[in-house]
């Protein structure tokens, strides 16, 4: 900044030589808070005296000058001290901001150490995920592929039951049923006919157990029928045979009846 000094426009004579503005320079190192001075009125010296009086003037002004340099200068110092006590006050500020500074540079590394562990976790992750959805993928195919065979042999297994039911009795008819493509209201309606077809296998237990004492009281009826006709064969056998000697008997008398009348 600089302070100038303007003359005033007093009448002088033309054979002074008018003295140019003094210019007073300021520290640069002033702050820039400081108050300007450049408005600052100064004594006014009353015109007149010729060159005494502007040289009175100028003196009063040179004076004023220097003692607004004096001021300014104090001011300056006073600032410098300042900065300084502030400068040894942010010192520890500096070196804590320093050192929040190395730990969180600290952190950020391991920020990134760690942001590289998860990448390559995930990473693992993803093959790992790959390799069940194949997996899965099978056991789904190996699954489809089983269920078929089964609805092959459930519906092997159901024709069979209708022939079965279709065998033990005529009023059994065989259901209505689809080609394997709705296993669940096959097999239910299997279900059904097998239980038509226990009521009708107890019906024909029972059918079974009569027919079987039947059975038992025909062979108890034919042994006693067979030891009746044993006990007559063997009186007609005896019978027989005292017939028949009574007939070689009588042919032997026969005979020698006919010999008695040969020698007679």
């Amino acid at each position: 900044m600089k302070l100038e000094l303007e003359e005033e426009a007093p009448a002088t004579p033309s054979d002074v030589p008018s003295l140019p503005s003094t210019t007073v320079p300021t520290s640069s190192n002033t702050p820039a808070s400081r108050p300007s001075y450049s408005n600052v009125p100064f004594t006014t010296v009353p015109a007149g005296g010729g060159v005494l009086g502007t040289i009175a003037r100028l003196r009063v002004r040179l004076e004023e000058q220097e003692e607004l340099l004096r001021t300014t200068c104090m001011e300056a110092e006073t600032s410098f001290t300042d900065m300084a006590q502030l400068q040894a006050e942010c010192q520890p500020s500096r070196e804590e901001a320093n050192y929040i500074l190395q730990a969180l540079e600290a952190e950020l590394a391991a920020c990134d150490r760690e942001i590289e562990e998860i990448k390559e976790h995930l990473a693992q992750k993803s093959l790992l995920i790959n390799v069940n959805e194949s997996e899965v993928q099978l056991a789904r195919d190996a699954l489809a592929a089983q269920s078929k065979k089964y609805a092959e042999i459930v519906g092997t297994l159901i024709h069979d039951v209708y022939d079965i039911g279709e065998c033990m009795s005529s009023q059994l008819q065989k259901p209505n049923t689809g080609n394997g493509e709705r296993i669940e209201t096959d097999v239910t309606v299997m279900y059904l006919y097998m239980i038509k077809m226990i009521t009708e296998a107890k019906m024909l237990h029972l059918r079974v157990n009569q027919l079987e004492e039947g059975r038992v009281r025909n062979v108890q009826l034919l042994r006693r029928s067979k030891d009746e006709y044993a006990i007559r064969v063997r009186g007609l056998v005896v019978n027989v045979k005292s017939l028949t000697e009574k007939v070689g008997d009588s042919d032997y008398r026969i005979q020698q009846l006919q010999n008695m009348v040969n020698k007679a």
